[in-house]
């Protein structure tokens, strides 16, 4: 019984671990395209600006 429940444990910290990883890596994902959407509206912004 005391083995079955480390298992369980040791899944639930990977599964933990795993989510949080995915987790801050789409975070990341959306984070970095609304910079780059952001900078590019800027950027157009800028050449009309210019031109």
């Amino acid at each position: 019984m005391q083995t079955n429940a480390k298992l369980y444990s040791t899944q639930l910290m990977r599964l933990f671990y795993e989510g949080s990883v995915l987790l801050f890596f789409v975070l990341g994902l959306v984070i970095t395209v609304a910079l780059g959407a952001y900078a590019l509206e800027q950027f157009s912004s800028a050449l009309h600006w210019i031109w």
